[in-house]
């Protein structure tokens, strides 16, 4: 039934094609399980301290005591307000056993977006790390939350890290200008100490159906707009699990560690990290955020041998100077994801800096590495191949009677409105106006380069598509350039320097632009002559030009928007910030 799926050909061998059939069980059975198998083996690395799965199961039934005693049951919302910690994994699989529908938020979330989203999930209750209470109290009255549970960083730590951890954090608020103690004396909360301290008998696990009721709501980052939640049922967070297990093999169950720097609220460390650890019994070895010096130290401690992460994180660690003095040899693999890049893209990227992205690559006075042997070369295929497609893709869109019909004529800026308006980029020059920074305002080299400003006079969907056609070719003219006029000589006028490091400017203020793919970024920049800027505003262009949506919307059909918006191309968290 599955045999012909074309994606099996990039299978290791020892992936299974399909896991099916799942099992239909709750989503807290797979720490029941791994309890019974491997009670002893550590579940959670905090800090020092370890916590054996039998004691996170005893930990999390006391909790779920807790949460019945306020009346949660099957159905209810627990809102999560917290950081990856131990309190996170008891409190989530605490609502899993009760059947209660867990809401993991983000941490670093404003006022606006908690509301948000803990008004459309329905919390009854919310546990919440106490920094970060205020937020929680700010909106509490508006959403209608019954209860808050507080906890603190440090309840779980060994001692005596446990006593001298509240010392650094108020340091650390202080220094941030925010209140000590975050929750008021006499504030409407209970403390997660006191009520497991004072938990009644555990409650029975729900009895629920694994496919049809719901175990979480995942939200989405609100790039497109509010956030909205997507149901996980039980049987998809099992299924996730086994699925993420099965592309690690060599998994040892109750053998393995994993390094879980990605953070639990977000459906990549929750199924990854949190989720695949207790299926395999594995050790979490905990961070609340990523700092450098935590990770390494944590990782030269426990020993992780699986370390999830995004390409970023890799390569943060890969450049700093300080990982050269730790030990990480434990770590056999790591799973990237969140910043996919075509395989031929990357190679060229892991060629010329040694990492798989090039995050990093450019610095202030040039780049940190100079390219290697035969990489122009590779670059110059590479461009070959991808003009190629773009005429493969020209051509069938050009010869699909329903696409031109579909963006000839439809969502049409005029002149004199785009300029009114303010849009720039493709948008404006698919309305007949030639205006490029890169040649009415040369920065970098491009003044050395010859290149055409591709233009279109129709200002619809089609003009649009076609200005972006014609500068990839420009793209690829401006490329081949480059790589006929490389020079010879210093990479960088700061030789030797591998980080930018911090720059001091004099006081004033300043204004730049320059020429993005979708059109004008502007930076506005204000010095108080220290490190820091004491201002600094970005402009995107997606901003001002999708305010042009509004002026040629209406007239059209719905099925219209579809074509007109995608032609204005806007990133809506650009457009928000």
């Amino acid at each position: 039934m599955t045999e012909h799926r074309r994606w099996f050909a990039s299978y290791p061998e020892d992936v299974p094609k399909t896991l099916v059939p799942y099992p239909e069980v709750s989503a807290f059975s797979m720490l029941q399980g791994a309890a019974e198998r491997h009670p002893d083996k550590p579940a959670i690395a905090w800090f020092g301290r370890h916590i054996s799965y039998l004691r996170l199961r005893q930990e999390t039934e006391r909790f779920a005591a807790v949460l019945a005693g306020l009346g949660v049951d099957k159905g209810a919302r627990v809102g999560l307000v917290l950081p990856n910690c131990p309190e996170y994994v008891i409190a989530y699989y605490a609502a899993l056993r009760l059947g209660a529908i867990v809401v993991g938020n983000n941490p670093l979330y404003t006022q606006r977006e908690l509301e948000h989203q803990l008004k459309d999930a329905g919390c009854d209750v919310v546990v919440v790390l106490e920094q970060l209470y205020p937020n929680v109290e700010a909106v509490r009255g508006d959403v209608g939350i019954r209860d808050v549970i507080v906890t603190k960083l440090n309840h779980y730590m060994k001692f005596p890290l446990n006593l001298l951890a509240p010392f650094k954090f108020r340091k650390d608020a202080r220094h941030e200008g925010k209140p000590w103690p975050p929750v008021p004396k006499g504030a409407p909360v209970k403390w997660w100490g006191d009520l497991m301290k004072a938990a009644g008998p555990t409650p029975p696990p729900a009895v629920i159906d694994p496919k049809t009721d719901p175990a979480g709501f995942i939200y989405t980052g609100g790039t497109t707009g509010l956030s909205k939640g997507a149901m996980l049922s039980h049987f998809n967070i099992v299924a996730n699990a086994m699925q993420s297990a099965a592309w690690f093999p060599d998994l040892k169950d109750g053998e393995d560690a994993l390094m879980c720097v990605l953070p639990f609220f977000h459906s990549y460390g929750m199924t990854v990290e949190m989720n695949l650890s207790v299926f395999r019994a594995a050790k979490m070895i905990l961070v609340p955020r990523f700092e450098l010096h935590m990770v390494l130290r944590e990782i030269q401690r426990e020993k992780p041998t699986l370390f999830p992460g995004v390409p970023r994180l890799y390569i943060g660690l890969n450049e700093a100077p300080e990982s050269r003095k730790y030990d990480l040899r434990s770590i056999k693999a790591c799973l990237s994801g969140a910043a996919p890049l075509p395989a031929a893209v990357a190679d060229k990227f892991e060629a010329l800096t040694g990492a798989r992205l090039l995050y990093g690559f450019h610095q202030i006075g040039g780049t940190r590495y100079d390219l290697p042997a035969g990489w122009a070369e590779t670059c110059r295929e590479t461009v070959a191949h991808i003009e190629r497609r773009i005429e493969e893709y020209e051509a069938v869109l050009e010869g699909n009677t329903v696409f031109l019909v579909r963006t000839q004529g439809v969502g049409v800026i005029s002149p004199e409105l785009a300029q009114e308006v303010g849009v720039s980029g493709p948008l404006l020059r698919g309305s007949g106006i030639a205006h490029d920074i890169r040649r009415a305002e040369p920065y970098s080299a491009y003044e050395d380069f010859a290149f055409d400003v591709p233009v279109e006079t129709a200002g619809d969907c089609h003009a649009r598509y076609r200005v972006r056609m014609q500068e990839f070719r420009q793209a690829i003219r401006i490329v081949r350039q480059v790589l006929d006029g490389l020079p010879e000589g210093p990479i960088s006028s700061r030789p030797g320097v591998k980080s930018v490091g911090q720059v001091k400017l004099p006081k004033g203020e300043a204004y730049a632009r320059v020429e993005g793919p979708r059109g004008e970024v502007g930076i506005y920049l204000v010095s108080d002559g220290t490190t820091k800027p004491y201002r600094m505003k970005w402009r995107g262009a997606s901003f001002s030009n999708l305010a042009v949506a509004g002026h040629i919307l209406p007239g059209h059909k719905v099925a219209d928007a579809v074509a007109i918006l995608g032609s204005i191309d806007p990133v809506f968290g650009e457009v928000d910030r």
